[in-house]
This record gives C-alpha cells, sequence and structure tokens, in this order.
C-alpha cells in the first residue's frame, strides 16, 4: 500500500507542479499578450497624437490663408474707396471751378444790365432833329426814337 499512496503522492505533486507550470505558462503569456497591447496602443496614440498636430497645423495654415484673403480683399477695397474719393473730389473741384465761372458771369451780366440801363436812361434824355425839304419838315426825336416833336412849315 504505501507503493499505492507514493505513487498517488507523485500523482498529486505532479498535478499541483503541473498546475503551477500551467498557471506560470499563463501568466507570461498574458504578460505577453499585454505589453504587446500596451506597445500597440502606445503607437496609436503616438499616430494619434501625431494626426492631431497635422490637422491643427492644417487649420493654423487655412486659417492663415483665410487672413490673408481678408487682408487683401481690405486692401483692395481700401484702395477702391481711395480712388473714389480721389474722382469724387475732383468733380467738386470741377464743379466749384464751374460755379466760380457761372459767378463771374453773374457779375459781369449783373454789371452790363446796370450799364445798359445807364445808357437806356441816357438815351431817354439824349435829342436828336432833322429837316428835311429844305427845312420845311422838322422833326425832333429822342433816344428812343420816339418823335417828341414834328413840325410842319405852312409853305409845304
Amino acid at each position: 500500500m504505501s507503493n499505492y499512496v507514493l505513487l498517488l503522492l507523485g500523482i498529486v505533486v505532479g498535478a499541483v507542479v503541473g498546475a503551477i507550470l500551467a498557471s506560470l505558462l499563463v501568466s507570461r503569456a498574458n504578460q505577453r499578450q499585454l505589453e504587446t497591447s500596451n506597445v500597440e496602443r502606445e503607437k496609436q496614440l503616438a499616430e494619434a497624437e501625431t494626426g492631431k498636430k497635422e490637422m491643427i497645423l492644417e487649420a493654423k495654415e487655412e486659417a492663415h490663408r483665410i487672413r490673408m484673403s481678408l487682408e487683401q480683399e481690405v486692401r483692395d477695397g481700401r484702395a477702391e474707396l481711395q480712388r473714389s474719393e480721389r474722382r469724387i473730389q475732383q468733380k467738386e473741384e470741377a464743379i466749384d471751378r464751374k460755379l466760380e465761372d457761372l459767378d463771374r458771369k453773374e457779375q459781369a451780366l449783373s454789371a452790363r444790365a446796370e450799364e445798359m440801363n445807364k445808357l437806356q436812361g441816357r438815351m431817354a434824355q439824349i435829342t436828336a432833329e432833322g429837316d428835311a425839304g429844305g427845312g420845311m419838315v422838322k422833326v425832333r426825336v429822342n433816344g428812343h426814337l420816339e418823335i417828341i416833336k414834328c413840325m410842319i412849315s405852312d409853305e409845304a
């Protein structure tokens, strides 16, 4: 019986040793798998970080392009505004010159009208006499060619 006990004891010890070895092998395989997973996770994190940086860089470049485009539009708008302001100023200056010319012409016309009125007043004061038929008809007229006096001699 002692052989059976020893055999049984050998089987139990063998089973325990086998279980311990199997547990160690499974544990080591799990640890390798965990390490592989960690390495893979680190790679994915690094790729994600790289992707994130690339996206941020692209977004910054796009923002820079948009900013440059807007700044160019603003510069173009300002240039167009300045051209428009210059055209308006030139037109205003031309209008001012025309108004000054009109004022001068109006003043000249006013002066001529006053001179004409004076001359018409003087014409009303001027008289002229003429005769015809050897003095048989005498006529006196004013500056407006209105007959003031007409004398016909009795001999006519």
